[in-house]
This record gives C-alpha cells, sequence and structure tokens, in this order.
C-alpha cells in the first residue's frame, strides 16, 4: 500500500506541474517561443527541434504543440496523427515496412506529427535514415498534399547532425532560474496545504542550480513528511542543493598548478553521493555562468560523451583535471 501511495503522490504532483497550454509555461525566453511557433505554423513547418538543458521544458513546448494540434482534429484518432518514436524502440529504419514507415505510409487528407524520444542517443546512421524520411514524408511533398512534421528535443545541439539541422526549426531554451520556478513551486504547495514562509526566497538567491525536477522531488519529500510549512529552515536541511562554490575552489586549485588537492574537491563530492554524470552537470553550469571559463566547455562537454559511452569510472576525475589544466593554464600538469 506505501508503495502504491507513494507512486500515486509522484503521478499526482507530475499532473499538477503539467501545463497544457503556453499561458501556464514559465520559462525565461517565453516571448521568443511564442513567435517562433507561430511563424512555423504560418509556414506550415513543424519540424520543430527543442535543444536546451536539462529542466528548461523542451517536453513541455513540444508537448503543447501536440495538444493543439490534436485538438485541430478531432474527430481523428490521436494514434493516426502521432507517432512517438523513441530510440529504444525495436525498429530498424533502414527496412521497410516497420511501424514508422507505415505510419508515415498511411493516406490522410492532415498532417500528421512524429514525436522523437532520447534523440541524444541516435546514432550518425539512425540520423542518416531519419533524414530520408524527412525528405520523403515532409521536405519533398507538393503543396496541399499532406505532411508529416518531426519533432525532436535534445540537450546537445552538436549531437544533432548537419542534415537534421538544415531541415528543422531550432529554438533554444534557457535554464530557468526562481523567477520562474517560485510561482510554480507556491503553486504546488498550495494544492497540498503547504503554507510558504516569505524567509524561502533568500534561501534560493544564491542558488544557481534549481530545477523544476528538484523542486518535485522536494515538495513531495514535505507531503512524506507531514509537513505543513516550508520556512528557510526546512529547505536548508532537506532541500538537496549543491553549494556552487565547491567549483571555483576547484577552478582556483587547477590554477594554482594544485591538481592533487582540485582531484580531492571532486573526490569528495562522488564520495558524498553524488554521481559523476551531476559533477559533470553542475561544474558545466558553473562554467557556463563564469566567463573566465567559458573556453573550458568543450573540455566538459567532452567528458559528459564519454560517460554516454558508458566511461563511468571516478578514474575520469582524474583525466578531467588533467585537461582542464592544460586548457586553463596552457601547459601540461601531473595529475596528482
Amino acid at each position: 500500500m506505501k508503495i502504491r501511495y507513494r507512486i500515486n503522490l509522484i503521478s499526482k504532483l507530475m499532473q499538477l506541474f503539467t501545463p497544457k497550454h503556453i499561458d501556464d509555461v514559465l520559462i525565461p525566453n517565453k516571448k521568443e517561443w511564442c513567435s517562433f511557433y507561430q511563424q512555423c505554423k504560418n509556414q506550415r513547418d513543424l519540424n520543430i527541434a527543442c535543444v536546451g538543458p536539462h529542466d528548461t521544458c523542451k517536453s513541455t513546448l513540444l508537448n503543447i504543440v501536440i495538444l493543439e494540434f490534436l485538438k485541430d482534429h478531432p474527430e481523428i484518432q490521436p494514434k493516426k496523427l502521432l507517432y512517438r518514436l523513441s530510440v529504444f524502440d525495436d525498429i530498424q529504419l533502414q527496412h521497410q515496412p516497420n511501424d514508422l514507415s507505415i505510419f508515415c505510409q498511411s493516406h490522410t487528407k492532415h498532417d500528421k506529427l512524429v514525436y522523437i524520444d532520447r534523440f541524444d542517443e541516435f546514432t550518425d546512421q539512425n540520423q542518416q535514415w531519419l533524414k530520408a524520411y524527412m525528405d520523403t514524408y515532409n521536405i519533398l511533398r507538393k503543396p496541399g498534399v499532406s505532411k508529416v512534421h518531426f519533432l525532436i528535443e535534445t540537450t546537445q545541439y552538436h549531437k544533432m547532425k548537419d542534415m537534421i539541422k538544415s531541415r528543422m526549426n531550432v529554438f533554444y531554451t534557457q535554464s530557468l532560474t526562481f523567477r520562474e520556478i517560485h510561482p510554480i513551486f507556491r503553486r504546488l504547495c498550495e494544492t497540498q496545504c503547504i503554507q510558504l514562509h516569505p524567509n524561502v526566497s533568500s534561501f534560493f538567491e544564491s542558488k544557481q542550480d534549481i530545477s523544476v525536477s528538484s523542486i518535485i522531488l522536494f515538495v513531495q519529500k514535505m507531503m512524506l513528511l507531514n509537513q505543513s510549512e516550508i520556512t528557510f529552515d526546512t529547505l536548508q536541511t532537506f532541500y538537496p542543493c549543491m553549494d556552487n562554490t565547491v567549483f571555483q575552489r576547484y577552478l582556483e586549485y587547477i590554477q594554482n598548478h594544485k591538481l592533487k588537492e582540485a582531484n580531492e574537491v571532486l573526490f569528495v563530492l562522488h564520495e558524498n553521493g553524488y554521481d559523476i554524470s551531476d559533477i559533470y552537470y553542475y561544474l558545466y553550469e558553473y562554467i557556463k555562468e563564469h566567463s573566465e571559463y567559458v573556453h573550458c566547455i568543450d573540455v566538459i562537454c567532452y567528458y559528459i560523451d564519454q560517460h554516454y559511452n558508458g566511461h563511468y569510472h571516478d578514474i575520469f576525475i582524474l583525466f578531467l583535471t588533467h585537461d582542464l589544466s592544460k586548457k586553463i593554464n596552457g601547459k601540461i600538469n601531473s595529475i596528482l
């Protein structure tokens, strides 16, 4: 019963947090999205790629596109209008017929959508075949003939090949700040009859790594603990927020050629429960916000890519520090 209650609780929170209309979406560049999306509709070109970091509402925006599209065709079954493609589906794009080709080829008098999940995991070969589908069922379709539009979300722009980029309308999402997240946080608490003390805002003023997911998990924790009020002290105790100043110390150690101490900073984080991918992500976010280190982003992206390729061992902390030292100090240093 406890497990079932927990699952229902998470589901309830997610539903509260899933906007179904653009008016309910809170993102920094909302006006830009509205203009971008209207232009796509005017041109009858819904080949849209949302590109940006995790938790920047990429799937939310595309889901609103889907909901609006389905609403425009209420008389048609959704499965005839929308196909969801995941890299983990047992589909060989090069072998036809398959589920995707059958969906695209089925004769209709209306346009259709293909939503592509986890595009970051698509191989070069799969992207080559996807390009062929886009050309056949969208680009080369004659005016007035129904088309298939492709929706993509990805966190890594460089993973998208030029042959795909050239066929997509690309929109870049931005990381949310507490200015956008606070109304959501407040709404969630209100629906669960949890009071927010005015001093909670001060807790987040210096935090750069707040995300929608972490807020959901935090509110879920408060519900399980039967917490009726959230204060600064509550957040200080229960909110899982990394102190980004740790990366300031890490990079200063590197600049001062103290690589052993720099490595120790990240190893302590790892021992305290942060996964290697979490460390890469938070370091990336810190570097992105500090212009003096922006030239190091390609190094972080390389190690994020290595992690996706299965290199999870914490020895990569040593390699990361070594390569950052070469980038920052302009010469090779010992990794120990």
